[in-house]
């Protein structure tokens, strides 16, 4: 077998489909049995030419039809090869220019006992996390970790004393916020990012004893349920950040505040009637996005068995149904950091296989908490 041609890779099968990994690039595809025996093939180290003639064979096709369709199978197979690594230093500059005795402000923040330290350079970068960590803040006297935050050459930058950890232009501003809660998650509980399994875009609400994950893109509504069931006594592990640790398969609390933006305001202050409470627990920015304090003394990882994908959308009424598998797969991949560790990844499979999938379409926020309330006692 030729090592060049050699693809690593993880495959499961699932629902009858090969789901692979691709080690280099931390891709997931899922690949219908003509590709996937072109991969097989091709990783068994089978010339171009040869894979060509039994794809010709095996699908009754001419020799310019199966080259046309193994040569662009191939394409993709040997795209998954080559790690794609952003501009290094030699590339851009990343030192930053402004000292840090300017910068803008320093921020201590504690969790789980844990305090950290975060320089933010510019008052802008510092509005990216202020209101979501207001509640942890501290006084620095026990703080032996900081990170320094900036932006050079068009780039936000995570430093920490020594070296340069991350760099992100604005169209992907949001893994430097990732970045970021990585950090403070990792200080917090003592890890690594190799200590987790994945994080999931997606809140994380929990009974006491177990966790639902519900995945969506922005504005779908998780931060609206995580508040509202707050309000009817769940737990909120997180309305948008869902760390899983790699040991347990179980959803470990991120200490951020609860952000509602737009009518989602209007729809909390109605649900919640004590004025009293609201007050001392929410902070309104200047954008009107309200930020309900989240801080959960007792947040021992719980376990995940269903995963509701989340829709919320106006004049729908109530919709729930049963995904796939392979169809909750490929909405999840999109929204999530993935360990990409070979034994990491095995572990999330097998995770992955073993949960339960529905998709929640509502406007009807009643309904909506009615059917978590049965989620939890196991009605469904």
């Amino acid at each position: 077998m030729s090592e060049n041609n050699y693809v690593p890779s993880i495959i499961k099968t699932i629902e009858g489909k090969n789901v692979v990994w691709f080690q280099k690039t931390n891709q997931y595809i899922i690949m219908e049995a003509p590709a996937y025996a072109i991969l097989v093939l091709f990783n068994g180290g089978l010339k171009k030419t040869k894979i060509i003639e039994w794809f010709s064979l095996k699908y009754m096709m001419s020799y310019e039809e199966a080259k046309k369709s193994v040569s662009q199978t191939l394409k993709i197979i040997k795209s998954q090869n080559t790690k794609q690594n952003p501009p290094g230093n030699n590339q851009v500059d990343l030192t930053c220019s402004t000292p840090v005795h300017l910068f803008y402000s320093q921020r201590f923040y504690t969790f789980n006992k844990n305090e950290i330290c975060f320089y933010f350079e510019t008052k802008e970068i510092e509005a990216l996390f202020l209101d979501h960590f207001k509640y942890l803040a501290s006084s620095g006297i026990n703080c032996t970790q900081s990170y320094y935050l900036y932006k050079i050459n068009g780039y936000y930058v995570v430093k920490d004393f020594q070296k340069v950890i991350g760099f992100w232009q604005q169209p992907k501003i949001h893994f430097f916020k990732g970045k970021v809660f990585m950090l403070l998650l990792n200080n917090g509980y003592g890890t690594e990012d190799k200590d987790w399994m994945a994080v999931f875009h997606a809140a994380a609400i929990c009974n006491g004893k177990e966790s639902i994950i519900f995945p969506g893109k922005s504005g779908a509504g998780k931060s609206t349920l995580s508040a509202l069931l707050k309000l009817n006594g769940f737990d909120v592990y997180s309305d948008d950040f869902v760390p899983v640790d790699i040991k347990t398969g179980k959803v470990a609390y991120f200490p951020a505040t609860v952000a509602l933006k737009n009518s989602a305001t209007d729809v909390w202050y109605s649900a919640n009637k004590d004025s009293e409470g609201r007050s001392a627990s929410v902070q309104k920015n200047i954008d009107q996005t309200v930020y309900i304090k989240n801080i959960l003394t007792n947040n021992p990882k719980k376990p995940v068995y269903k995963v509701v994908f989340l829709n919320y959308s106006k004049n729908t009424g109530f919709a729930f149904n049963p995904l796939t598998t392979c169809e909750a797969l490929k909405r999840l991949i999109p929204e999530s950091w993935l360990c990409p560790v070979f034994s990491n990844v095995e572990v999330f499979f097998n995770w992955f296989s073993s949960k339960l999938f529905f998709e929640m379409t509502y406007s009807d926020n009643s309904k909506m908490i009615k059917k978590v309330k049965e989620l939890f006692n196991h009605d469904l």
